[in-house]
């Protein structure tokens, strides 16, 4: 099934000031997860992040908070899959009463909370995108066995450049116009 922006919703995880650095090709997941997130805020697609013990990690790393300045949730939490968090559950909870059942998610780490968060709302019913350039690990392994067991799991993996151009549905509209730099 194509993504339909009126219906998705966009999950960032973990995307913190020191967890960040660690990350494998972590710049290359940023810029991904601000390309997902300057979408979403042009297309209305609401955005739900979630921050690992942020005391301890920080916050959603700041270019990232900057292109869904205005547009996004956040909750903070100490388990691994955000979907067993309550706070992150009602953010979520809110979407799906406006049907938008379809979570883009994206973030760090892929082995780790992206991948327990995914597994754990495809088990809720919910239809996962996991965008696997905009998802990061420590070590290449990692991600990729991460991948994997997502794909096994039912999940749809997706690149970012998939979820824009399904988002955006048309070149001649505005959508595009306003997206295509993103694209270029």
């Amino acid at each position: 099934m194509l993504l339909d922006h009126k219906n998705s919703a966009l999950v960032i995880i973990d995307a913190q000031e020191k967890l960040m650095p660690a990350i494998e090709h972590g710049e290359r997941v940023i810029e991904n997860c601000v390309k997902l997130a300057t979408a979403a805020k042009e297309l209305t697609v609401p955005i739900v992040m979630a921050e690992q013990y942020p005391k301890g990690l920080g916050s959603i790393v700041a270019p990232i908070r900057a292109a869904a300045e205005g547009a996004a949730k956040v909750a903070p939490k100490t388990c691994f899959s955000a979907h067993q968090d309550e706070g992150f559950k009602a953010l979520l909870a809110d979407s799906a009463k406006r049907g938008e059942t379809q979570l883009v998610v994206c973030g760090a780490e892929a082995h780790v909370c992206v991948l327990q968060t995914a597994i754990d709302l495809q088990a809720d019913g919910q239809d996962v995108y996991v965008v696997v350039d905009a998802i990061g690990s420590r070590a290449t392994a990692s991600h990729e066995l991460a991948c994997q067991r997502m794909a096994a799991a039912g999940i749809t993996l997706v690149t970012t450049e998939m979820v824009l151009f399904e988002w955006i549905g048309d070149s001649n509209g505005a959508a595009f116009k306003a997206l295509r730099p993103l694209i270029a």
